[in-house]
């Protein structure tokens, strides 16, 4: 074989074990990626829960419509909840608290998944008993 024939050869060669040497690796390939709980809460009496809570970005199983929902969620998601009441004059919004720690009454809520079991509960009472 010529010497003309095997230098295009091994620049061919080169020039893909240095695209391949360039190509990003997914952090997945080479690490599990850890899921933790997310139960989320919302007020109730008997079979009536009083309102709906949103997920963005969309979990599977979409928008929590029970009394309680649980998700498996990856350690480090930023989420934000929205809460709608089924019935704002009999049963308002109260507020949000996040593993027993009141959050504020926003509609919305903000929360990165940490690397423990998270429950968030959207709280709702009868008109004037919001503490």
């Amino acid at each position: 074989m010529s010497t003309t024939r095997i230098a295009p050869l091994a620049v061919l060669s080169a020039v893909v074990l240095l695209l391949f040497a360039a190509m990003p690796v997914s952090a997945a390939s080479h690490s599990k990626v850890t899921k933790e709980q997310l139960t989320v809460k919302i007020s109730n009496t008997g079979s009536t829960v009083w309102g709906t809570v949103a997920l963005s970005p969309a979990q599977t199983g979409g928008k929590c419509k029970k009394s309680t929902c649980k998700y498996k969620v990856a350690k480090g998601t930023a989420l934000t909840l929205t809460e709608t009441p089924t019935s704002a004059s009999s049963w308002p919004f109260c507020g949000w608290k996040v593993n027993g720690k009141k959050k504020g009454n926003a509609t919305t809520l903000n929360v990165t998944i940490p690397s423990k079991s998270t429950v968030v509960a959207a709280v709702y009472t009868l008109p004037g008993q919001c503490k």
